[in-house]
């Protein structure tokens, strides 16, 4: 590759899923990775730019935006990136200023997709503030840039040629390669685990507060949850070789087994995506998906249930090489709502970071916010310290209220209290519904030919984009053969058209006529080229060469 040009590189799935979720227009809200260290002193802001942007040349990834070709999301990398560190005079509470930074939106398409901002405090005290959208990084993504950027400042201060290891590969190549692996035959097992652990597994129905907006907000309301120490050893000496967090998981089924009465739920948890060594030391979005089924049939005790989940946690983690859009594609479970399937409910173990010296200097974390929004029904959020897990549990406020929250923080708390020997039935349940609702059925939509301009383009686009001689107005996407990818093509082409089709309708089980009903036709000579394809006429780049945080 020459020091100018700019390649073109496949998406990773997980980049797939998150550039189609960015279509629904709430990219300022739910994939923006941010964090930032609090220390006491001055610093050279131009040796600070000097530093950032050469971690910009050192990862390919923070030079990358992302646009569709030929009706697929791929990877545009630029030769190079120069990185401005914003001067941010701030005092006071500093809350409304992070979210502010936090929150600020990202242009997939045009980039950049990383900030850096230093705030002033006024006291002899600075924050440096990193803000960076998850599809080109993830928790461990934060660990490397502050240890590359320290090494970097430290040998620009001496004088010296910094100490960091040459990147063997980049994340497109990860990308090109993860897709190479799924057209191989080196997948086909833990894909046939999945296919029989999922089969026939319901989508998680929750009983709602009150019904859901047209179209999803994505805030939520939470509410503390804490468990001693004490709580977390007894319950590991009465089922044995548990994790901390897989105790907390097997609590979390029980409380949604008991909230929705169901005997088999599917809490989603993510893991770090990087077994391979040369993996570790590279920027980029490797965090993978995994969704644990835990069963609830019978009577089983508390302590069998921890068993339980133990095995179905050690499986699921072995065979976690599948990219989890993967396993949608593959496995075809139960879609509602424009609510990503096999993860209404999402449980994760938050780090607990030491910061080593930075520049010289001790540093404090600094975290954004406390979170305001998230895509799941329910979020199960802790840290573990000194053996105790403490953190909140989240619902989301389109479907339930803050009292439901801190209902079911206070049910969880109860539950991980309660005797090992104690069976499901018998485990408390505190939550109190009186006029519980749920999401209106759709009738069953006419038969027919497609009736109306918009139907009929909908149906021979589907035809086209599934590769199919006809459809009905009443097949459904997915069990069609639909996929996230097609989806998009779909969303695309119609906009191609003058049709706008709401991405979260796109994302659920829906039909022709569901899609014709939320459709919008756009007004003549309105601009409708699909967000992030070039523009007309401009020269398609030259192919190339071949975050969130981890569960423990």
């Amino acid at each position: 590759m020459s020091d100018h040009e700019t390649f073109m590189l496949p998406a990773s799935f997980g980049q797939e899923r998150l550039w189609l979720h960015e279509q629904s227009g709430l990219r300022e809200q739910i994939y923006n990775v941010a964090g930032g260290l609090r220390f006491r002193g001055a610093l050279d802001v131009d040796l600070l730019r000097r530093c950032l942007s050469a971690i910009v040349e050192r990862h390919e990834v923070l030079r990358t935006v992302f646009r569709l070709s030929d009706g697929e999301v791929v990877q545009v990398v630029a030769p190079s990136a120069e990185v401005d560190v914003r001067l941010v005079q701030a005092s006071g509470d500093l809350d409304p200023v992070l979210r502010e930074l936090s929150y600020e939106p990202f242009d997939l398409a045009e980039g950049p997709l990383f900030r850096c901002h230093l705030l002033d405090l006024g006291t002899g005290e600075h924050i440096l503030y990193v803000v960076l959208h998850h599809i080109v990084s993830d928790g461990r993504s934060r660990d490397v840039l502050l240890g590359e950027l320290s090494e970097l400042y430290a040998a620009g201060e001496a004088g010296r040629e910094p100490k960091l290891p040459e990147l063997e590969i980049q994340y497109g190549d990860f990308a090109a390669w993860q897709r190479k692996v799924l057209e191989s035959e080196a997948l086909d097992d833990q894909l046939a685990h999945w296919r029989e652990r999922l089969a026939g597994v319901p989508d998680l129905l929750l009983p709602q507060d009150h019904t859901r907006p047209p179209r999803p907000t994505y805030a939520v309301g939470s509410a503390d949850v804490a468990v001693s120490a004490q709580v977390v050893e007894r319950l590991h000496r009465a089922a044995g070789g548990l994790t901390p967090f897989m105790i907390a998981v097997a609590g979390y089924a029980a409380l949604l087994g008991r909230w929705s009465g169901q005997s088999s739920v599917v809490v989603a948890m993510p893991v770090s995506g990087r077994e391979e060594p040369e993996l570790q030391g590279l920027v980029g979005f490797f965090v993978n998906t995994v969704p644990v089924r835990i069963d609830l049939d019978g009577d089983l005790s508390l302590a069998e249930l921890l068993r339980h989940t133990r095995e179905r946690c050690l499986e699921a983690f072995a065979n976690a090489s599948v990219p989890f859009e993967r396993i949608i594609d593959d496995v075809r479970p139960q879609r509602g709502g424009g609510r990503l399937p096999l993860a209404r409910a999402w449980a994760v173990l938050q780090e607990t970071v030491d910061m080593p010296p930075l520049f010289g200097r001790e540093v404090t974390l600094v975290l954004p916010p406390g979170e305001e929004h998230s895509p799941f029904d329910v979020l199960l959020e802790l840290w573990s310290e000194g053996g105790a897990l403490t953190g909140r549990l989240s619902c989301a406020a389109d479907a339930f209220t803050r009292g439901t929250a801190r209902d079911l923080a206070r049910t969880f708390e109860a539950i991980m209290q309660a005797p090992a020997t104690t069976t499901l039935a018998a485990l408390p349940f505190l939550v109190r519904q009186s006029d519980p609702v749920t999401e209106p059925e759709a009738g069953p939509a006419p038969a027919g030919e497609p009736d109306g301009a918009v139907e009929q383009l909908l149906a021979r686009l589907w035809t086209e984009v599934l590769e199919v001689d006809d459809v009905s107005v009443e097949d459904e996407f997915y069990a069609a053969g639909g996929n996230s990818l097609r989806a998009i093509q779909v969303v695309t082409r119609a906009r191609e058209h003058g049709v706008e089709v709401p991405v979260d309708t796109v994302l659920g089980e829906h039909t022709i006529r569901d899609l014709a009903r939320r459709g919008t036709v756009q007004e003549p000579g309105a601009d409708h080229a699909p967000a992030g394809a070039p523009e007309p006429g401009a020269a398609e780049p030259a192919p190339g060469p071949t975050p969130g945080t981890e569960a423990r």
